[in-house]
Formats: C-alpha cells, structure tokens, sequence
C-alpha cells in the first residue's frame, strides 16, 4: 500500500485533472491533425494534439515494460480533443522522439487514452513510453500514421522532463 500512493500521485501529477484546461505558461497548444480518407469507409479526423509533458526518467510505469541495457524509460502525455466526425485513431498512430543529439527513438509502450469530461468538451489523454539512451533528453515528438493516405503527421516540441 505505501508504493501505491506515490504512483497514484505521479500518475495524476502526469495526467491532470482540467478537461479543457488552457496550457500552462510555456506549454506548446499543440497541432491541428486533420484528414479525410477511407479506411473500412470513410473517415474524416480533426484533432488538436499536443505533448502534455514529459516523466524523465518514468517512474511509475503502468505496464512492465524493461528498459534495455543503456537505456532509461521516459514517458510523454499526449493529449488532443476531438473535433471532427471520426476519432483521431490512436492505435494506428506511432510515435518517435528525437533527442537533443537528433537520434530518433521509436515508442517502446503506450497506455490506452483516458477519456476526460468537462461539461460539454472531451479530452483524451494518453501516456506513449520510450526507451531513451542514458544522458540524453527527449527534444521532440513525432506523430505518423499507419493508415495510408492518411495525412496525419505531425512534430511536437517536449516540455523538459520531471
């Protein structure tokens, strides 16, 4: 019971409370990922994502992933709210940060997204893990698709981790 009260309060601290929060002081708002295109029908995504922040190292891991020899766990909050008449497909999303000697790493793990409520506006928050070498600092996060003819690409800035 001891250990679960500090990841219970790391997590919150990650994930936040505010559905329809500003961003802090700081905060990149985010990008517009916006498309239209068939996959099983016709979809048509708008979304405002962005890089909540960043837990480096990540202490409390939601999943029992191992970091590889050399490497420590850093986990990134992406958050985005949904405008368009389809979701923005997170599972077909994938993930890749550049750290500050321009190496690209590719996701390690991702949590599923909570789904956030605040009257009439709906947030969803998800947690995408990666493996980062030891001494480097995770500088910006990619977005990609899997779905072809999906345009939804995108690169955010990271807050400095925590």
């Amino acid at each position: 019971m001891r250990r679960a009260a500090p990841t219970l309060v790391c997590c919150a601290a990650l994930i936040g409370c505010g559905a329809d929060d500003p961003p802090a002081a700081g905060v990149d708002a985010g990008v517009r990922l916006a498309a239209t295109y068939r996959f099983g029908g016709p979809r048509s995504v708008d979304a405002r994502v962005r890089a909540e922040g960043v837990a480096d190292p990540a202490r409390a891991v939601p999943v029992a992933v191992p970091a590889p020899a050399g490497t420590r766990l850093v986990q990134v909050v992406v958050s985005w709210t949904d405008r368009g008449r389809d979701p923005l497909p997170w599972s077909a999303l994938r993930f890749t940060v550049t750290d500050d000697a321009g190496r690209r790493t590719p996701e390690r793990f991702r949590v599923p997204p909570q789904r956030i409520r605040a009257g009439d506006v709906v947030r969803r928050r998800g947690l995408v893990g990666f493996a980062l070498p030891t001494g480097r600092r995770a500088v910006r996060l990619s977005i990609g698709s899997i779905i072809a003819g999906a345009p939804l690409r995108a690169t955010l800035p990271l807050p400095p981790g925590r």
